[in-house]
């Protein structure tokens, strides 16, 4: 923890993540509302419920983890 390096290299890491925390609400923010196509996608995939109301935020993570896992349940697997 006294390396010159590791400090800069973590004082570098600091800034890129509240750099983050300040732009890029996709990956950051709980309250994040998807386009409509986005949405359209993981219903098809059966992630979010055909009832969903576009005026409700989502976790934009969580939901692209769901989707990851729909995608190797439902394509990669068949591929092997």
């Amino acid at each position: 923890k006294n390396d010159y390096e590791y400090k800069k290299m973590l004082s570098g890491i600091r800034e890129v993540s509240e750099h983050m925390k300040k732009t890029s609400p996709f990956q950051t923010e709980k309250n994040f509302f998807p386009t409509k196509g986005y949405i359209k996608v993981l219903q098809k995939c059966g992630i979010i419920p055909a009832d969903y109301d576009y005026k409700t935020p989502v976790d934009a993570m969580e939901l692209d983890e769901k989707y990851f896992k729909w995608q190797e349940d439902n394509i990669i697997k068949k591929l092997d």
